[in-house]
């Protein structure tokens, strides 16, 4: 099947395959292609190539180019482009789903003699820019203190030995913290007694959160303190390269100049992207040595 792909590639665009150059034109492998396509296959009713359909909405997403180079890019009229992408954006929403439910964190190997042996999770939120809207109200409640700039926030939870992402929540307003995200979300429903996560600063406060130390008014962390918090930065790292995972799609990365009301499946959709990235080839493929 991958050879299809390749072939599809090398057919349209006129170049022999790479893959560089097909990562960084769609932002994943042929493989996660033929995943795609074995998702949405069954309730596609559109008259052109469900193949061409799926490179054109990643080609959209790991781009984000405007309309104009996107039709020379593909040879196609606006309205034909504009009718391809919402088609292609809606199936995949429907019925991409993520791999991993929130109980499936458990099955992973970690000692019980390890120090972090009731963290299972970590938790950060990103945020994605979105256009400046002319409505003031939508100013006022979209705009981030931290960014200084008008985004959408989105919890992100990965397990803590591989990276793969077990939940996304969002989006909520720029000006929301952290923690209040955390609070008003469901995961904590999700957690066992003694059930801890891994978290940065921003969740100081919360009990089920493991945070690093913060450095003492007018003093200095002790050497115990120091040392955990190396130990809490070097597990978050998963979270960090999950993150970044999903933020290389540039429809994310870069300021969303359309509706608000898509970005939420937009960002479902690079979610399951990476994930499936991030399954195929993991962030962590070996168990943490602070895990054993």
């Amino acid at each position: 099947m991958q050879q299809e792909w390749i072939g599809l590639y090398e057919s349209y665009f006129g170049r022999k395959y790479s893959e560089e150059n097909f990562w960084g034109m769609f932002g994943t492998s042929p493989r996660v292609c033929t995943l795609l396509l074995e998702a949405i296959k069954d309730d596609f009713k559109g008259s052109f190539d469900v193949r061409l359909g799926i490179l054109m909405v990643l080609y959209f997403l790991t781009n984000y180019t405007t309309e104009i180079v996107s039709c020379h890019v593909w040879n196609v009229s606006r309205p034909t482009w504009r009718e391809r992408i919402k088609t292609m954006m809606n199936l995949l929403n429907q019925n991409l789903e993520f791999q991993y439910t929130p109980k499936e964190r458990f099955n992973i190997p970690i000692d019980p003699r390890s120090l972090f042996k009731d963290v299972y999770c970590v938790v950060d939120v990103t945020e994605c820019l979105i256009a400046r809207s002319s409505d003031d109200y939508i100013q006022w409640e979209f705009y981030s203190g931290k960014k200084k700039r008008h985004t959408l926030k989105y919890e992100i939870i990965a397990r803590v030995t591989d990276g793969q992402i077990v939940w996304v929540n969002g989006p909520f307003p720029g000006w929301m913290s952290d923690i209040q995200l955390l609070r008003h979300g469901k995961f904590e429903d999700l957690l066992t007694p003694g059930e801890l996560i891994l978290g940065d600063k921003a969740y100081h406060g919360h009990l089920n959160v493991i945070v690093p130390f913060k450095k003492p008014k007018n003093g200095e962390r002790t050497i115990q303190q120091t040392l955990v918090n190396a130990m809490i930065g070097s597990l978050r790292q998963v979270i960090e390269n999950a993150i970044r995972q999903i933020k290389k799609f540039k429809c994310l990365s870069h300021p969303w100049r359309h509706s608000l009301d898509d970005h939420p499946k937009v960002f479902k959709i690079c979610s399951i992207l990476a994930q499936l990235n991030i399954l195929l080839s993991p962030i962590r493929p070996e168990l943490h040595n602070l895990l054993i």
